[in-house]
C-alpha cells in the first residue's frame, strides 16, 4: 500500500477511481445475506518465539521546526532517523503512559528489511532492531500495556501475521497466522485490553477477508470476521474501557466503509457509509464513553471524511480540499474530541485537523519536500497530539508534536 514498495497491496490503491462528487453518507445494518457471509470460524495457531536484543542510542539529525496551527497553538516536527538509514516507512506511534512527552514508534527499515523501534522525546532518541529474521516489519501497529511493555503487530513476508513483545532491547517475536499457501497479515492494527492481551485486525490477501487474532485465552486464536466479498482492507482496531472491540475497514467490492463491533459476547456488523467510493485509509478511535470515531477517505470526491456515533451514526466532510485525506489516522482526547493526521497529495504535505473547538479546523504541519504519507497519530495524557509520518524525500521517519 505504501507507494515506494513494490508490493501487491499498492495495486489495490491504484485500481480505484478517484473521480466524482461528494454525497451525504448514512449507516445501515448488514442484510441477512451479508451477516451470514460474516459468520466467524476460529482456529488456534502455533506460536514460535525468539529473542533479539539490539539497542543504539543517538541524537536526531535535524533541529525541530515550529509551525503555527489554526485556532492557536503550534506543532514542532523533526526527522528522527539516525544519519545514514534509508527507507524508514510504515510507522506507528504510541505515547508513554507515564511520560506524556515520550513516544514509541515502530517502523520498517526497507534497506535491511527489519522491524525497528524508536523511543524518545523531541530532543533525543534510542533505536532498536526488533525483528531481523527475514523481510519483516511492514504494516506495523504499536501499543503499550499497563506494565509499560511494548507490543507490535506487523506483516512478515513469507511468515504472515507476526507479533513482538518486549522493551529495553529484549524482544520476543511470534508467528501468529501463517496458513500454508495463504498470504495474510496486511493492514495490521493492534489494540491492548485491560488484561494486557493483544487484539489484532488484519487482511487476508488470498481470501480477500477481514481477520482478527487475539491471545486473550493464553494462546493465539484466529477468526475470519468478514468474508463477504473483498472486505477487510485498511482495517483499524480500537478497544474501549469495557474491553469491547471496534474495527473499521473498507469493503472494496461495494466501495463502502464498514464497522465491526464485539460486545455482549458477539460480533455485530454495519455499513456506515455507502455514498460514493468511501472507506479507504480508515482509522478508528474510541472515546471515554465508548463512542467510536472514524476517519476515512472519499475516493470519489478525493476528500477526508469523518464518522462518529453518539447514539446514532453521523458522517461529515472534514476537509473539502480536493486530493486530501489519504493515509488518515485518528485519535481522541480526554474530552472526546477528534484529532486527525492525513496526507495532502497535491502538495505532498502532512495535514492535521481537529474539532476540539466545536468545528473542524485544519492546518498544514509539514510541507518540506515530499512528506505526510504513512501518518499515525496518538494523544498524550496532556491531550497533546503526536504524529509519526514518512519523509519520502529523505526516506526517513519524521515526528511532529503539538506544543
Amino acid at each position: 500500500m505504501k507507494i515506494t514498495i513494490s508490493h501487491r497491496a499498492w495495486t489495490i490503491i491504484c485500481c480505484f477511481s478517484l473521480i466524482g462528487l461528494l454525497m451525504a453518507g448514512c449507516g445501515r445494518e448488514l442484510s441477512d445475506e451479508e451477516a451470514a457471509a460474516s459468520t466467524t470460524t476460529t482456529t488456534t495457531t502455533t506460536v514460535t518465539s525468539t529473542s533479539t536484543s539490539s539497542t543504539t542510542s543517538t541524537t536526531v539529525d535535524s533541529t525541530p521546526v515550529i509551525v503555527p496551527i489554526a485556532g492557536g497553538g503550534s506543532f514542532s516536527y523533526q526527522n528522527i532517523a539516525s544519519t545514514g538509514t534509508n527507507g524508514n516507512i510504515y510507522s506507528s506511534i504510541a505515547v508513554d503512559k507515564n511520560n506524556a512527552n515520550r513516544v514509541h514508534i515502530s517502523y520498517y527499515q526497507k534497506d535491511t528489511e527489519d522491524l525497528k523501534y524508536a523511543s524518545g522525546t523531541i530532543s533525543s532518541w534510542a533505536f532498536e532492531t526488533v525483528d531481523s529474521a527475514g523481510d519483516r516489519g511492514l504494516y506495523s501497529s504499536i501499543g503499550i500495556d499497563s506494565n509499560q511493555k511494548i507490543q507490535i503487530s506487523y506483516y512478515a513476508t513469507s511468515a504472515g501475521l507476526a507479533f513482538a513483545y518486549g522493551s529495553g532491547g529484549s524482544w520476543t517475536t511470534a508467528t501468529v497466522d501463517n496458513p500454508t499457501g495463504i498470504d495474510v497479515g496486511y493492514y495490521t492494527s493492534l489494540g491492548i485490553d485491560s488484561g494486557n492481551k493483544a487484539h489484532i485486525s488484519y487482511y487476508d490477501w488470498d481470501n480477500q477477508a477481514l481477520k482478527y487474532a487475539t491471545n486473550k485465552s493464553g494462546a493465539w486464536v484466529v477468526t475470519t470476521l468478514d468474508g463477504s466479498g473483498n472486505t477487510g482492507l485498511y482495517s483499524s482496531l480500537a478497544i474501549d474501557s469495557g474491553n469491547n472491540i471496534h474495527i473499521s475497514y473498507y469493503d472494496a467490492g461495494n466501495k463502502d466503509l464498514k464497522y465491526a463491533n464485539y460486545s455482549a459476547g458477539a460480533w455485530h456488523f454495519q455499513t456506515i457509509d455507502s455514498a460514493d467510493d468511501v472507506g479507504m485509509f480508515s482509522s478508528i478511535a474510541v472515546d471515554a464513553s465508548g463512542n467510536p470515531h472514524i476517519a476515512y477517505y472519499n475516493a470519489t470526491a478525493q476528500t477526508l471524511k469523518y464518522a462518529g456515533r453518539n447514539g446514532s451514526w453521523s458522517t461529515a466532510t472534514v476537509d473539502p480540499t480536493t486530493d486530501r485525506g489519504k493515509f488518515s489516522s485518528i485519535a481522541v482526547d480526554s474530552s472526546g474530541r477528534a484529532h486527525v493526521s492525513y496526507y495532502d497529495s497535491t502538495n505532498s504535505a502532512l495535514i492535521y485537523a481537529t474539532n476540539k473547538s466545536g468545528s473542524w479546523l485544519y492546518s498544514t504541519i509539514d510541507i518540506t519536500g515530499s512528506v505526510g504519507q504513512d501518518t499515525d497519530i496518538a494523544m498524550g495524557s496532556d491531550d497533546k497530539a503526536h504524529i509519526s509520518y514518512w519523509d519520502a524525500t529523505n526516506n526517513t521517519v519524521k515526528y511532529a508534536v503539538e506544543n
